[in-house]
């Protein structure tokens, strides 16, 4: 197949890229209003710098430094594919930007220990497969979430997906069969990956655009909670879920940490059987009267069960959450004291505190084991379950 030479090829590219950077960038500048949109933007922004370097690179005697900048910059690019789709599914951007950062840097370095002599494909067996892999991991972003739920992101899927199966190519002819080969030459060379690159970039910035436009066409992206209360103020366990998962986003985004203390009573059925139905009664309201009196005003109080009490507050760690915790369990203790019944009431009080990359039903749950944990004690503790193995395994697995 007739190719056009590689410096047009190149300039073909430059200007479709820039140009839909470009624009791409100034209305998001004028128009966007969440991140995933800014890190879209930011992979403009190093697609814009990559061709500029690749330009140089192609044009200018000695700048062999370009390349290496330039193949950096590709990496990031694609990488802000996928960032960016973390984002819009509201998913942990740390971990995103951890792998990219360390794969630009790797394919950087590869490229410049190479120095001047190592050609134009220095460090290029890197690049590649920081691509597939980066590329693989965008198009599989862009089907979970609420981005896989619009059917415009069907593009950035599909063009991904184009480019994950065209570098796995490219990798394997590069590493098997040498940059020189005749099939490198003729499929996978600078001409066609030109071609390749352009048909990609202008069905990413029209998906992206039309993703974009949409969600500026409604008010606000995600799921209407209606909040339901059991009593006195306490909401039912899926309307404190759902509060505690919008808690949780933000506390993420001001890198600011929520504890979830769970406080779980045994005994009433006992108090039931043994003093009747009105002195359990009683026990549960005063269960109910502590923790309301104990609570402090920015917290969210929510009721499993009868003898169950879920509550989320923001804290600075790990220590204020049990201080918390055990004012909490005090205030109640002292509440059952003041009951007119001798039964014997226990109190299981269970702690997590939030970190990136756990859901609000796993932070439920583990505060609840430890409230388990805390009631089949010998004697009332407060349980601090650590979440940071829990939230990196969740991370990984989503």
């Amino acid at each position: 197949m007739s190719w056009l030479d590689p410096a047009t090829m190149s300039l073909a590219t430059a200007l479709v890229v820039v140009v839909s950077g470009i624009a791409f960038l100034t209305d998001t500048v004028v128009h966007a209003r969440n991140r995933a949109a800014r890190v879209w933007a930011l992979s403009f922004m190093a697609g814009i710098l990559a061709v500029m370097c690749y330009l140089a690179w192609e044009f200018l005697a000695g700048a062999w430094v370009a390349a290496a900048v330039g193949n950096a910059a590709f990496v990031v690019t694609t990488g802000c594919m996928w960032v960016g789709g973390r984002v819009y599914n509201d998913r942990a951007m740390a971990p995103g930007v951890a792998l990219v950062g360390l794969l630009a840097v790797t394919t950087l370095l590869s490229t410049l220990t190479q120095g001047p002599g190592g050609g134009s494909w220095a460090g290029a067996e890197v690049m590649f497969l920081a691509l597939l892999v980066l590329s693989g991991l965008g198009s599989i972003e862009a089907r979970r979430g609420g981005l896989g739920t619009t059917a415009t992101s069907w593009g950035l899927t599909a063009a991904l997906g184009v480019q994950c199966l065209y570098y796995i190519a490219r990798t394997w002819v590069f590493l098997t069969r040498g940059p020189e080969s005749e099939l490198f030459l003729e499929w996978f060379d600078t001409a066609p990956t030109s071609v390749i690159t352009i048909a990609l970039t202008i069905s990413v910035v029209v998906s992206l655009s039309v993703l974009r436009a949409q969600d500026r066409a409604r008010p606000a992206r995600g799921t209407d909670i209606t909040l339901s209360q059991v009593r006195d103020g306490f909401l039912g366990r899926g309307s404190f879920e759902g509060v505690l998962q919008g808690q949780l986003h933000r506390a993420e985004q001001r890198q600011e940490r929520l504890a979830v203390i769970v406080l779980q009573t045994g005994g009433l059925d006992q108090i039931r059987s043994a003093f009747g139905t009105r002195a359990a009664e009683e026990v549960a309201t005063r269960w109910r009267e502590g923790i309301q009196t104990a609570v402090p005003l920015s917290a969210v109080v929510g009721q499993v069960d009868p003898a169950t009490v879920v509550i989320s507050a923001p804290v600075l760690g790990a220590n204020q959450a049990k201080r918390l915790a055990g004012q909490i369990s005090q205030r109640v203790l002292d509440e059952f004291n003041a009951a007119a019944t001798t039964a014997t009431v226990i109190v299981g009080v269970g702690v997590c505190v939030s970190v990136p990359g756990l859901s609000a039903r796993d932070l439920l749950d583990r505060a609840r084991t430890g409230a388990i944990r805390s009631a089949a004690g010998a004697e009332t503790a407060i349980v601090l379950v650590e979440a940071d193995e829990a939230a990196a395994q969740a991370a990984v697995s989503r």
